[in-house]
């Protein structure tokens, strides 16, 4: 009897192994339960062709900004090259907007929106010269340097982004038009981002969600 009892213990013990290797199965590294279906969503992605980005942070404060304006911000995946996939981003732009890429990537009101003519975002990989890593803000702070030919704005100011990694920049530029610039860069990258609003003077309360806006924008190609 008591080797029978032996057998159906062992057989006890192998069955609670045998079901702890399968919730190990289950979860991933961090104890988290992982959705076959994210999995299944980001592969469909990839096979698409659809650019994979660090990803955009919450438009949530941009939309809280424009609240009451009929502005409602949300996140598009774009290519800033097109002549490459190595420049892909996750954009913050309003609903409805629709994107030209004559010469640089903008995202423009469509045809009877309330905001005016001139209002409109603009988005590029650039690199202020020759394409290769580089100490960025030095380059653009230098002579010929994007961020350096901003200093014509009037009313210019200008303070970090949140993470460190570039800066916000907002003024008053040519007939009278707010405008706000977001650099951001990492030196171990070929080319900066950058995200421009310019607002139609009559927009101007409309700049803070567009700052929201830019800052929550994320290009896809700097290193984690």
């Amino acid at each position: 009897m008591s080797r029978f009892r032996s057998i159906a213990e062992a057989a006890r013990i192998l069955a609670g192994v045998v079901a702890l290797a399968l919730l190990a199965s289950a979860c991933s590294d961090d104890g988290e339960s992982t959705s076959s279906g994210d999995a299944e969503a980001t592969q469909r992605s990839r096979d698409q062709g659809e650019p994979e980005t660090s990803g955009a942070l919450d438009p949530s404060l941009a939309n809280e900004l424009a609240d009451g304006t009929g502005l409602v911000f949300g996140v598009r995946e774009v290519e800033l090259d097109d002549d490459s996939e190595d420049y892909p981003a996750s954009i913050v732009v309003p609903d409805g907007w629709e994107i030209d890429t004559f010469i640089e990537m903008s995202v423009e009101p469509p045809s009877g929106s309330d905001v005016g003519f001139f209002t409109e975002m603009g988005f590029r990989a650039g690199c202020s010269g020759s394409c290769e890593a580089t100490d960025w803000e030095a380059r653009l702070r230098g002579t010929d340097g994007a961020l350096a030919a901003l200093a014509v704005l009037e009313d210019y100011d200008e303070r970090p982004t949140t993470e460190g990694d570039g800066v916000v920049v907002t003024g008053i530029g040519g007939l009278s038009k707010p405008t706000a610039v977001v650099f951001r860069w990492d030196d171990s990258a070929d080319r900066f981002f950058r995200c421009k609003a310019d607002l139609d003077r009559d927009d101007a309360d409309l700049l803070p969600a567009f700052v929201a806006a830019c800052e929550a924008s994320r290009p896809g190609w700097f290193s984690a």
